[in-house]
C-alpha cells in the first residue's frame, strides 16, 4: 500500500502545475507597412511596439496586459509562459511568436528566461493554421461566420486598431505622432479581448493538427524564419537594368506608336492604337493567349508584331518581385517568412507569401545564367543584352530565382520529384501499365512517360516515338489535361500554355484517346464520385474506400465529409449536402456539394463535385504530403530546409560538413527518397543538385534516384 502511495505522489509531484493552455493575442504598432513588408521585416524595426495583450487561460476570463505603458508582467501569465507544458495557443501563432521573442527583447517586456522557454514552436498552436487544414478561412473573422460561432471578430474595433497601428505623422521634432489618448486605447483594450474570446472559441471547435502535422507546420515555420540570403549585388543592379529596359521599351513604343502609347503598362492605349491598323482583340483585352494569338497571323503588319513583341517581352509581371525582395530584406540580407503551411485549403499544398516562390519563372531564354549575370554586373547595354541572351525583361525575370543565394560557407541543395502528380494518379487508380512505364524509365530500361501516353493514344508500336517525335509534345500536354478528367475544353487550354495548336476535332479525339489507354484511371474517377454520394447517403460514422486500391475513403458526420488520404492525414468538405444537378452532356445526377473558399475572391461559397475533381483533390494532398515528409526527414537529419518550391525541397547546407556539392545534392536526395510507409508501392524518381545560388546545378554537381526498392 505504501509504495501505491508513493507512485501516487510521485504522479502528482510529475504532472504540470499550471493550466494546459494559455491563449495570447498582441496590438502593436509601427512604421512598417506589415502586409507587403512581412513578419520578419516588421518586427525588426526598431519602431514596431506591443501596444497591449490580451491573454487567458483554459476557461478562465482575458486579461489585459497594458504594455505599452510598462506595466509589469502578470505573474501568472508569466508562470504560464515559463512552464514548458502549457501550449500557447494564438491565432497566426508565428506573428505572435515573432513579437514575442524579437519586440520583447527590444522593448523590454519579456525576460531572456521567458523568450528561452516559448522559443520552442513545438508548445505553439496556431488557429489560423489549424483552420486552414479543415479546409477553413485562415482570416479570423471569416473562419467564424464560416463555423457560425457566437464570439465574432470586432470589425469596428479592427477599423480602429487599423487607424492605431501606423503613425499619423511627425512632429516638428522628428517624433511619430500617433493616435494614443485615453479613449482610444480604452477601445483598442476592448477589441483585443473581443479577438481573445473570438480565437478560443475557433482553438475549442477545430480538432488540433495530428503528431505529424503539427510537425510539418513547425517544419515550415522554422523555415520562414531561417529565411534565404539574397544576392544584393545582383538585386541592386537587375532593379537598375528593368528601370533602363523599361525607358527602351517605352521610347521604342512611344516611336513605332507615333505617341499614341507611351508606356508598356498601357494596355487600352495598345488595344485602341491597334484598332488603328483593323485589329481587334477579345473582349478589347491584350493578354499573354491573346498576342499569342495575334502573333501566329502571318499577315498583321510588321510595326504590329513589334509593338505586340514589346507588351508581351517588356510586361513580365515577374520583374516586380525585384522590388518585393527589396521591401521584405531583412538586415542580414535574408528575406523570411514567404512560406504559407496549407495555403492551399483544399488539398494542403504549400502556397507563398510576399516574394509568391511559387510562381518564380524557370529558365527558357536564358541558356548561360552565370554570363547572363555577369552580364548585368558589368552594366552590359540593354541592346547587347537582346542580342546576347534575348529579351531584356525575360532575361531579367528569368534572373529572379538565382537572385536567391547560400551563405558563403553554405551550398543550397535542392532536390526535385519527378512528375510527383502524374505518379500518384496511377498509384491512386492502380493504372498498372502507367507504373510500370514509369518504373521501366526510372531503371533505365523505356521510354518517358510521355512517350508512353502518346504510343498508346496513337496506338503504334512501342519505340516509334521518340524525344524530338511531336507526337510526345501530344502526349505531355494530353496527359497534364486529362488526368483528372478534363474534356476537351481543358485540353484546349493546356495546349495554350505550352504553345500547341489543336482543334476543337483534334482535342476531343485526344481525350478519346487518352481515356481509352487509361481505363483504370476513367473507371477510378466513378469510383470516387459513388463512393462519395454512397457516403452522403448512408448514417455518419461508415467507411466508404475507393476502390480498386482503397488508398483513399470517404467517412462523414453531421457537418462535414471528409477524404481519408493514405497519411491518415483528412481533407474537409464544410456542409456538404447531395444536390440533382445536370451534367455537361446533360444528365441529371445527384452530386455532393459542399462549402469552401473561393480562392479568387476569397468568398465563402457553395461548391460543386465529379470524380475528376475527387481526383485532383486526392492525387494533389498525396503528392502534398510526400513533399512535407520529405521536409521534416530533412529536418530531422539535419539538413536544414530553407524553402519548398511546388515539387522541390531546398537545404542550406555547411560546407565543412559537404565539401563537395555532389554529397550536399546526394544527402538531400537520400532524404526525399526515404519515403513513408504509406506510400509503398509509389513509383517515386527525384533529382538533386547543389550550388551557391538557387539554380539547377551542373551536371557533376546532380545526382538521381528512385525507390526501386518500394515497387515489390
Amino acid at each position: 500500500m505504501s509504495a501505491l502511495v508513493s507512485l501516487d505522489a510521485m504522479m502528482q509531484a510529475w504532472e504540470p502545475s499550471t493550466p494546459r493552455r494559455l491563449h495570447i493575442d498582441y496590438e502593436t504598432r509601427g512604421v512598417v507597412d506589415l502586409p507587403s513588408q512581412g513578419v520578419a521585416v516588421y518586427v525588426e524595426h526598431p519602431h514596431t511596439e506591443a501596444i497591449v495583450l490580451s491573454w487567458a487561460i483554459d476557461d478562465e476570463p482575458f486579461q489585459i496586459w497594458w504594455i505599452l505603458r510598462g506595466d509589469p508582467i502578470p505573474p501568472k501569465l508569466e508562470q504560464a509562459l515559463l512552464d514548458p507544458n502549457v501550449t500557447i495557443v494564438a491565432h497566426n501563432a508565428p506573428f505572435e511568436w515573432a513579437m514575442s521573442i524579437v519586440v520583447g527583447r527590444r522593448q523590454g517586456f519579456l525576460s531572456d528566461a521567458v523568450r528561452i522557454a516559448i522559443h520552442n514552436l513545438d508548445r505553439w498552436s496556431c488557429t489560423a493554421a489549424r483552420a486552414a487544414a479543415c479546409g477553413l478561412p485562415r482570416a479570423l473573422e471569416k473562419v467564424c461566420q464560416a463555423l457560425n460561432l457566437e464570439h465574432r471578430k470586432d470589425m469596428e474595433g479592427h477599423k480602429l486598431m487599423m487607424e492605431m497601428c501606423r503613425p499619423v505623422g511627425i512632429d516638428a521634432e522628428g517624433r511619430y505622432i500617433w493616435l494614443e489618448d485615453h479613449h482610444r486605447m480604452v477601445r483598442l483594450g476592448q477589441y483585443a479581448l473581443g479577438d481573445g474570446y473570438a480565437e478560443r472559441e475557433v482553438d475549442t471547435y477545430l480538432p488540433p493538427l495530428s503528431e505529424f502535422e503539427h510537425e510539418v507546420w513547425a517544419c515550415s515555420e522554422r523555415m520562414n524564419m531561417r529565411g534565404i540570403a539574397v544576392d544584393t549585388q545582383l538585386l541592386a543592379k537587375l532593379s537598375a537594368a528593368v528601370a533602363d529596359a523599361t525607358r527602351f521599351l517605352n521610347a521604342k513604343l512611344i516611336r513605332l506608336t507615333n505617341g499614341q502609347v507611351e508606356k508598356v503598362t498601357q494596355p487600352q492605349r495598345i488595344v485602341a492604337w491597334l484598332k488603328t491598323y483593323g485589329v481587334d482583340t477579345e473582349n478589347n483585352k491584350i493578354g499573354r493567349w491573346i498576342i499569342q494569338g495575334l502573333l501566329e497571323d502571318p499577315d498583321i503588319p510588321e510595326i504590329v508584331r513589334e509593338v505586340l513583341v514589346i507588351r508581351r517581352d517588356g510586361g513580365k509581371s515577374s520583374t516586380s518581385k525585384f522590388k518585393t525582395i527589396e521591401k521584405r530584406l531583412n538586415l542580414d540580407f535574408r528575406v523570411r517568412a514567404y512560406l504559407m503551411f496549407c495555403g492551399a485549403a483544399g488539398t494542403g499544398r504549400y502556397s507563398s507569401r510576399g516574394l509568391q516562390l511559387q510562381n518564380l519563372p524557370r529558365g527558357k531564354i536564358v541558356k548561360d545564367v552565370m554570363k547572363a549575370i555577369e552580364a548585368v554586373l558589368s552594366d552590359m547595354p540593354i541592346a547587347e543584352i537582346e542580342k546576347q541572351f534575348g529579351p531584356a525583361m525575360i532575361v531579367f525575370s528569368e534572373l529572379t530565382r538565382p537572385i536567391l543565394i547560400a551563405k558563403p560557407d553554405c551550398w543550397l541543395a535542392r532536390g526535385d520529384y519527378s512528375q510527383i502528380e502524374a505518379r500518384v494518379n496511377p498509384w491512386l487508380a492502380n493504372e498498372q501499365t502507367k507504373l510500370d512505364g514509369f518504373r521501366a524509365y526510372d531503371r533505365g530500361e523505356g521510354p518517358d512517360n510521355y512517350i508512353v501516353v502518346a504510343t498508346k493514344m496513337f496506338k503504334v508500336a512501342e519505340g516509334a516515338i521518340d524525344k524530338d517525335d511531336p507526337r510526345r509534345q501530344s502526349g505531355k500536354v494530353t496527359d497534364l489535361a486529362c488526368g483528372f478528367g478534363g474534356g476537351y475544353k481543358a485540353l484546349l487550354a493546356m495546349a495554350k500554355i505550352y504553345n500547341m495548336k489543336l482543334t476543337e476535332g483534334e482535342a476531343q479525339t485526344s481525350v478519346e484517346m487518352w481515356r481509352e489507354a487509361h481505363p483504370a484511371t476513367k473507371q477510378f474517377w466513378y469510383n470516387a464520385e459513388n463512393a462519395a454520394v454512397a457516403c452522403m447517403r448512408s448514417r455518419p460514422g461508415i467507411l466508404f474506400p475507393v476502390g480498386p486500391t482503397n488508398l483513399i475513403a470517404f467517412k462523414r458526420n453531421d457537418t462535414c465529409l471528409a477524404m481519408i488520404l493514405p497519411s491518415g492525414r483528412r481533407l474537409l468538405y464544410w456542409y456538404a449536402r447531395l444536390e440533382d444537378k445536370e451534367t455537361p452532356w446533360g444528365e441529371l445526377r445527384p452530386t455532393v456539394t459542399y462549402y469552401g473558399e473561393d480562392v479568387q475572391t476569397h468568398h465563402w461559397r457553395r461548391f460543386s463535385t465529379y470524380g475528376g475533381f475527387w481526383m485532383q483533390n486526392g492525387t494533389q494532398a498525396i503528392a502534398r504530403d510526400v513533399m512535407a515528409y520529405a521536409l521534416v526527414t530533412m529536418e530531422r537529419r539535419g539538413l536544414p530546409p530553407v524553402l519548398t518550391v511546388h515539387d522541390e525541397g531546398v537545404a542550406e547546407l555547411l560546407k565543412r560538413l559537404f565539401p563537395k556539392a555532389r554529397d550536399a545534392a546526394q544527402a538531400v536526395l537520400d532524404a526525399m527518397l526515404a519515403l513513408p510507409s504509406w506510400a509503398v508501392g509509389l513509383p517515386v524518381a527525384a533529382e538533386a543538385s547543389a550550388d551557391q545560388r538557387y539554380t539547377k546545378g551542373s551536371k557533376e554537381n546532380t545526382v538521381t534516384g528512385f525507390t526501386e526498392k518500394l515497387y515489390v
